[in-house]
């Protein structure tokens, strides 16, 4: 008897053209397994952009005996509404559930059509779990997860071992890549990973409180022979030749050690003379030295991610980040001089996270965040971002602590003046940013895949609209954290009819409608593209 296990990225209504990691790499430890009669396939709803509903009709169009959902957020609503809608189907596999958010979080989504939910990373506990239930074994003798017993008590296994050494794990499933190959041949995209863990201690972050989760070396990386060995054969069996680093750290904190890794790094990835190579990058900012990154520059890195999260040393002091704002200022001064730039159109891109409103932002402060934000040409999405207290994190418990946690989850701010500035700039933002992905989707499209699309002044005048939108929303920021509270709301309403104007006197949708149809993409809505 043959059973089948449907594995889901659980991202739903976004568009972009990655691949799941997580999913992948259990995929592919559950296919070493071998386990007689057992066949994984991945979903990843974003290749389409579907949405819950539209994954549901997917999902329910063949017959499973398992379906397991991954979700990095610990909000168990999503997970909730899809076992419901696919229950209406007449559906009757059994669920299985894991992630960060189900990880730190298993009692919420332990629904009565869970089966199980799985704590950490799975690569150990999903093929024990799979064999177990096969032979009509007792969960309890699985190690990782979190089920309910007859009597619908929780109960939680013993922790499922970390794996120690990397290089052990089987490189992950690519039936994702081959689909996105398939469906949109140009210059797609492979996600790798050269570590697992990271070795700070921020306060606010969900990985070290993921990390505790299981017994074993936190950070750990993978040999650069091996990584090298993954490389090749995506490129000579997909022709790959742009990879997404999606590790936190790909640099190792020791300086020494970042050093070394590079050097070596480079030089086996030269060896390989992959033609137009193009590599994507993580890493903090106190790792980054000037050295590492012109190196790796040398050898494809075109595409750079670093944490700053904030420039305030007030506001880092508040979320337990151990870094100095000066040094942070200075890597961005570093990586200006080697050519690296925030701006969309940059040949060598860098992006940062950044983490704007926090329960102790003042107004100087928040300004002061939105003249590096705009000195930068970052993209105005950080506006709007909030810091969000993880279940399980240090941070968390700072703001029950401190009253900045209601109870329906959202956040209260010590001054109540900036919780209209942020409820204010969040909504008058956000209703820029939905009109600058419709602007943005065709112009990342034909960059990221390379169409050839023949209209290009169109795509130069659609890149303009998306200036004139970056600029309008720092003006407003700026606008409304000047401004008396009762100036806000006058400030809001002007800049919507500004909005509703422009997209008029555009004529816009016309537009839009023309060169995606150009493009062959006329079915593609505006979301999440990477």
């Amino acid at each position: 008897m043959n059973t089948r296990v449907l594995y889901i990225n659980a991202s739903f209504g976004v568009k972009r053209f990655m691949e799941p990691l997580g999913i992948s790499y259990l995929a592919a430890a559950i296919r070493q397994a071998d386990i007689p009669g057992l066949t994984v396939e991945l979903y990843e709803p974003s290749v389409e952009g579907d949405s819950i509903a539209e994954a549901v009709k997917k999902a329910a169009g063949r017959e499973w005996d398992y379906i397991g959902l991954s979700f990095i957020s610990d909000d168990a609503q999503v997970c909730r509404q899809f076992i419901e809608l696919y229950r209406e189907t007449g559906g009757k596999a059994w669920f299985i559930v894991g992630g960060h958010g189900p990880s730190l979080s298993p009692e919420a989504f332990l629904l009565p059509e869970v089966k199980a939910v799985f704590i950490g990373e799975g690569e150990i506990s999903a093929p024990c779990f799979f064999k177990t239930v096969l032979e009509g074994g007792a969960l309890a003798s699985v190690p990782g997860i979190a089920f309910r017993d007859k009597e619908g008590r929780i109960i939680r296994t013993r922790s499922a071992p970390r794996f120690g050494n990397l290089d052990e794990l089987p490189f992950m499933a690519r039936d994702v890549l081959q689909e996105l190959c398939q469906k949109y041949p140009g210059e797609v995209s492979a996600r790798i990973i050269s570590s697992r863990g990271c070795y700070m201690f921020c306060e606010y972050c969900s990985v070290r409180a993921y990390a505790k989760l299981q017994e074993g070396i936190v950070y750990r990386e993978r040999s650069v022979d091996n990584l090298i060995k993954e490389m090749k054969y995506l490129y000579e069996v997909y022709q790959v030749r742009q990879f997404l680093f999606e590790d936190d750290n790909f640099l190792p904190g020791n300086p020494k050690r970042a050093k070394e890794k590079v050097d070596y790094f480079c030089d086996e990835l030269k060896k390989l003379a992959i033609p137009g190579i193009r590599l994507h990058m993580q890493c903090r900012p106190d790792s980054v030295t000037s050295y590492v990154i012109e190196r790796l520059k040398e050898c494809g890195l075109c595409d750079l991610f670093i944490g700053i999260e904030n420039i305030n040393q007030k506001d880092m002091d508040f979320f337990g980040r151990r870094s100095d704002v000066k040094q942070h200022l200075q890597v961005m001064k570093e990586l200006e001089e080697l050519g690296f730039s925030c701006d969309v159109n940059a040949e060598y891109r860098l992006r940062i996270g950044y983490i704007t409103f926090n329960p102790e932002s003042t107004r100087e402060t928040l300004l002061n965040s939105v003249a590096f934000l705009k000195q930068y040409h970052v993209t105005p999405k950080k506006l709007v971002n909030i810091l969000r207290p993880y279940k399980h994190t240090q941070i968390y418990d700072k703001f029950v602590e401190k009253g900045y946690l209601l109870e329906d989850g959202t956040t209260c701010f010590c001054d109540s003046e900036i919780g209209v500035i942020c409820d204010s700039i969040v909504q008058t933002v956000r209703r820029f940013l939905a009109f600058r992905e419709q602007v943005r989707l065709p112009v990342k499209l034909n960059k990221e895949l390379k169409l050839g699309f023949e209209l290009d002044y169109m795509i130069v005048e659609l890149d303009k609209v998306r200036k004139v939108c970056d600029d309008k929303c720092y003006q407003v920021a700026e606008d409304i954290l000047r401004a008396k509270l009762w100036e806000i709301p006058d400030i809001i309403n002007d800049s919507i009819l500004f909005l509703e104007k422009w997209k008029d006197d555009l004529q816009l949708n016309e537009r839009l409608v023309m060169v995606k149809q150009a493009m062959g993409i006329e079915t593609l809505e505006a979301g999440i593209y990477r």
